[in-house]
């Protein structure tokens, strides 16, 4: 499925040369509960760039990698990404 998806090479070219080393959050969410995931495998916004940065150290954070994915999750790996939000929606009826 992903080889038919656009893939605009320069664009991604582009951002690497541009973007994406000196990108850094503007937002940090204080109290919405909020939910990040990516693959484990995505080199394009990966997990650990929110998990290693200390503003977003809260408890109404939750991060979850999934396995076996890259950029695409949802598409790699439904399956656990449909338990990442069945876990998110249980913690907030905690």
């Amino acid at each position: 499925m992903l080889q038919s998806f656009p893939y605009n090479y320069e664009a991604c070219q582009w951002s690497e040369e541009h973007f994406d080393a000196t990108y850094s959050a503007k937002w940090v969410p204080d109290h919405l509960p909020t939910l990040i995931l990516a693959g484990d495998e995505d080199m394009i916004s990966p997990v650990k760039l929110f998990a290693e940065e200390r503003a977003f150290q809260r408890s109404n954070i939750l991060y979850q990698g999934i396995s076996r994915a890259g950029h695409f999750p949802w598409i790699e790996n439904p399956d656990e990404v449909a338990m990442a939000f069945t876990r998110f929606f249980r913690k907030l009826n905690e």
